[in-house]
Formats: C-alpha cells, sequence, structure tokens
C-alpha cells in the first residue's frame, strides 16, 4: 500500500533542529520501506490550526523526507482539512495511515472519527497509531476502536524500532 504519514510536531515533540528527534526518525524509516518498494508516500506535519505542511503522495520519497524535519511548536490540533484532502486522493490505491504522536490531541474525537472513515475508502486501507511515552489510555481506545492498531512505545529507540517492525510487515518483499 501507500502510506501517509501524520507527525506530530507540536511543543511537546522533539525539535529536530536542535536534537536527535526519533519520531522524525521512525517517520523516514516509514516513508523509505514505502518508496524502496514502489509505494507513493505522502506526509502531514501538524501542531496547531494554523500550521500543517502537506506532502501529496509521489513516488520521489526525498520530497516527504526534506518535509519531515519541519518543527512547529505550539498546540496540538489534529489537521482535518489536510488530512481529509489526503485520504481521499487516489482511493483506488490501498493506503496505510501512519499517525506519529504523543496522543495530546485537543480534538481528538474528530481525528478519530476521520482516521476510522479513511479506512473504508479502499478495503485494503490500513493504519497504525505509534504512542510516544504513552500506555493505554482514553485516547488511544478511540483510535483504536476506529480500526487502527495501536503501539504504545516507552521512548525514541523504542519508536524506531516498532515502526521499522511495522514498516517490514507491510513492505518487506
Amino acid at each position: 500500500p501507500d502510506v501517509i504519514i501524520i507527525l506530530d510536531a507540536s511543543g511537546s515533540m522533539t525539535n529536530p533542529t536542535s536534537e536527535v528527534a526519533n519520531a522524525v526518525l521512525a517517520g523516514f524509516v516509514m516513508a523509505r520501506s514505502a518508496g524502496n518498494l514502489g509505494a507513493k508516500v505522502g506526509l502531514v506535519v501538524y501542531s496547531d490550526q494554523q500550521r500543517s505542511l502537506v506532502v501529496e503522495p509521489v513516488w520521489d520519497v526525498r520530497r516527504v523526507e526534506e518535509g519531515l524535519v519541519t518543527y512547529y511548536g505550539g498546540g496540538t490540533v489534529f489537521p482535518v482539512r489536510e488530512f481529509r484532502h489526503l485520504a481521499g486522493l487516489e482511493t483506488h490505491r490501498p493506503k496505510h495511515f501512519c499517525l506519529i504522536s504523543d496522543t495530546e490531541i485537543s480534538n481528538i474525537e474528530e481525528a478519530a472519527e476521520l482516521l476510522g472513515r479513511a479506512l473504508i475508502h479502499h478495503p485494503g486501507n490500513s493504519g497504525s497509531v505509534f504512542l510516544i511515552d504513552q500506555d493505554r489510555n482514553r485516547k488511544a481506545d478511540l483510535i483504536r476502536s476506529v480500526g487502527y492498531e495501536v503501539f504504545p512505545v516507552s521512548g525514541g529507540e523504542d519508536l524506531v524500532r516498532v515502526v521499522a517492525g511495522k514498516a517490514e510487515e507491510l513492505y518487506a518483499p
């Protein structure tokens, strides 16, 4: 499947311009894994309602990699309009939606509804959420209830390892 990476770049996430940001590294792992096997890769980097970056699904993974290092700080509002746009593109192609966040998302109910709706565009669609420094909580349970696999990870190295495992499951030849 193609992959759409939804990367939290809010103030609770590590700034990749000042230190190693494992969420960004995990995004690179997922993007490269998909791109190396000929899947398209799309990206939304977001923080609050005014700040987001969108890369529509492309074969050229370098465009996505450039976007992955974007950092905004600020609050965490799921990018409703941007996600809806990406999920609605090329619905004849299966997609895997990959959310990397600490799930401090203020509009989690709306986000979960949209994430769930995106799965029905194609029977091959799937989704995973990688929760940084979070265990089971109400927000994670809400996303799980709409059909996403939820992976709580305790730290950065764990995040990269778990994302790499999911990428291998999706894209291993």
